[in-house]
């Protein structure tokens, strides 16, 4: 009984106009898929539930697995933008380190001309010369 109602719709298709043809198509295509989709939910998933295949189908907004170019397309956009992100922060990590070390290297410069001066405060200070600047810091001190 089933073959004879199909033959009719074919026969019944195969009457109309071009236009309609293409129309009938695109609803046929249609047809399949949600009788393919409907089964496919019909069908107990050992591993994932149905609440879950939902659940991922509203956060994706698509249903079924996106084709494999488009993956490795989004992947490789996705490892390029991660890559030049990587390469930004490495820059600015150099020149906060960089600056860091320059500004290291003035310190250490100013503390060893301060040590000279001292140096040489001792060495006039052993020689039997008393120089000012070291007069100065004393009668500071003990005023204070």
């Amino acid at each position: 009984m089933n073959g004879s109602s199909t033959t009719t719709t074919t026969t019944d298709r195969n009457h109309c106009d071009d236009d309609d043809n293409d129309d009938d198509d695109e609803e046929e295509e249609e047809e399949v898929k949600e009788k393919k989709t409907s089964e496919e939910s019909n069908k107990p998933s050992p591993s994932v539930s149905s609440s879950d295949k939902m659940a991922s189908s509203r956060c994706l907004g698509r249903r079924g697995r996106r084709p494999a170019k488009l993956d490795t397309r989004v992947r490789l956009e996705r490892s390029q933008q991660s890559a030049r992100e990587c390469r930004a922060r490495k820059k600015l990590r150099y020149q906060y380190l960089e600056e860091l070390v320059s500004s290291r290297e003035k310190a250490i410069y100013i503390l060893r001309q301060e040590l000279e001066l001292y140096r040489k405060y001792c060495q006039d200070i052993d020689g039997g010369v008393m120089p000012k600047e070291v007069e100065q810091m004393i009668s500071n001190s003990e005023n204070k």
